[in-house]
């Protein structure tokens, strides 16, 4: 059972024990959330998802995927889909104004 974003407590039966039922709770490691019972890779999307006028990375587990300018007109934009780590293009007339590099990552100018 998830009891927040990041604890997770375990229910067991001490067959030593006339007790009945124990629990014990556990912190996802770095990287992990709680998620229907068990810690997972977690997603983050530091810009907020599709957002090309703004530089940004994912974190997933112990990946990090920054935005890039692919060329001075095309970004490619990481982004959480699913809870899983997918990719945009934006090139052209999605970014005429052509892709800036960042510290954070890349970005089509506003």
């Amino acid at each position: 059972k998830c009891l927040d974003e990041q604890m997770l407590r375990e229910y067991y039966c001490d067959p030593d024990s006339s007790k009945g039922l124990h629990s014990t709770d556990y912190a996802c490691t770095a990287g992990y959330a709680c998620s229907n019972g068990a810690c997972v890779e977690s997603c983050f999307d530091t810009d907020g998802g599709a957002t090309p006028n703004q530089a940004g990375y994912v974190k997933k587990g112990e990946q990090t995927y920054i935005d890039v300018c692919i060329s001075s007109n095309s970004l490619k934009e990481y982004v959480c889909f699913s809870g899983n780590v997918d990719s945009l293009i934006y090139e052209g007339p999605n970014c005429p104004k052509g892709c800036v590099s960042g510290g954070f990552g890349a970005y089509c100018k506003p």
